[in-house]
């Protein structure tokens, strides 16, 4: 009994998070996929630009 509890849990937040995945992103904001492909752009541009200062 004690170890379907933690089951049924588990499966139950899987549930939620895979049926509400849209309204949960729209909540907490953007998509963690998103803020990382922004991250890694916006960290290139900042070292190109260095770069160019570095030459100039």
């Amino acid at each position: 009994m004690f170890k379907i509890i933690p089951m049924m849990l588990i499966a139950i937040g899987v549930y939620i998070g895979v049926q509400y995945d849209d309204e949960i992103i729209d909540l907490f904001g953007q998509n963690t996929i998103d803020q990382i492909e922004e991250a890694v752009e916006d960290s290139k541009d900042n070292i190109l630009d260095k770069l160019k200062d570095i030459n100039e």
